[in-house]
């Protein structure tokens, strides 16, 4: 995982030559993945939370073949959730399936877990304990 704005993206991967750069982000940051990725490469987008529209170097993407692919749950059927959902539920139980926890943060504190959030500074989630 790398943490850093869009304009820093391809100084914090200069010893890096990604091939997959999965984007959660959206806004400034798909282009810059765009300018990072190897070619032959690919996008995936899951997500906008950086802003929902973005500028993509059309030029650099064609001349790279970059491919971009996209989350589209919503899309998916009943059937196909329930499905995935039962293969997912047991790897999580096994423990072949697990989310990085940066920090339990009172819930007293959570102008500090957004302001964590803003400077870009958490590494995997924040959770608020309501019981602290």
């Amino acid at each position: 995982m790398v943490v850093t704005d869009a304009a820093g993206l391809a100084e914090a991967l200069s010893d890096l030559r990604p091939t997959v750069v999965f984007d959660g982000l959206g806004g400034e940051f798909t282009g810059a993945a765009v300018e990072v990725l190897q070619p032959y490469g690919r996008l995936v987008l899951y997500g906008a939370s950086a802003g929902p529209e973005g500028l993509v170097p059309l030029r650099t993407l064609y001349r790279k073949s970059i491919t971009i692919r996209s989350y589209a749950g919503l899309l998916a059927s009943d059937e196909d959730l329930t499905a995935a959902i039962r293969q997912a539920l047991p790897a999580a139980a096994a423990g072949r399936m697990t989310v990085p926890i940066d920090a339990a943060i009172p819930l007293a504190q959570v102008n500090d877990a957004f302001e964590r959030i803003r400077r870009r500074t958490v590494r995997g989630k924040l959770v608020l304990d309501a019981q602290s």
